[in-house]
């Protein structure tokens, strides 16, 4: 009976908490090399290491848009397979990745000048599953995610030098 009492009491510790996935970071570099690296479905993976992105496979064809590739992320025991259209975006602006489906969601890349390079903000709108899995995403998929998009804006960085 605790247990039952225990399981309601925390159902609704989450209600209200945002669950998209954000990093962000300074990358000394024009925004519009930033956006030319991000407009290829072949740079873009190299971003995540394996651990984030268990498993690549190239579409018919890689950079622009209507570029498509399928990836499976691996963030704690949540393993999805899907899509990647590179779907939109704004030269220097911003890029979007677009992970068509039901459990679908659009990776936004957004760009913003400033003095000593970019602004670079990955933001993932992300809907919480229903409890009970609500606690797990947000204790352990949520933070292993931010920490795969803080990894891939340090190699971002690394990769296009101002």
């Amino acid at each position: 009976m605790w247990m039952l009492l225990l399981s309601l009491a925390l159902a609704g510790k989450w209600d209200g908490k945002n669950a998209d996935v954000v990093a962000e970071r300074v990358i000394a570099a024009p925004a519009t090399a930033l956006y030319d690296y991000l407009m290829d479905l072949d740079r873009y993976h190299v971003l995540y290491s394996q651990d984030c992105i268990g498993t690549w496979e190239k579409g018919n064809q890689s950079a622009g848009f209507g570029a498509t590739a399928t990836a499976r992320y691996d963030m704690g025991a949540m393993h999805r397979k899907l899509p990647i259209v590179l779907q939109k975006g704004s030269p220097g602006v911003y890029v979007d990745y677009y992970h068509p489906g039901n459990k679908g969601f659009t990776t936004r890349w957004a760009m913003t000048e400033i003095e000593g390079g970019t602004r670079v903000v990955v933001n993932t709108a992300m809907n919480a599953p229903p409890w009970p899995l609500t606690a797990y995403y947000f204790q352990s998929v949520l933070p292993e995610w931010v920490a795969c998009q803080t990894e891939a804006l340090e190699t971002l960085a690394e990769k296009v030098k101002g």
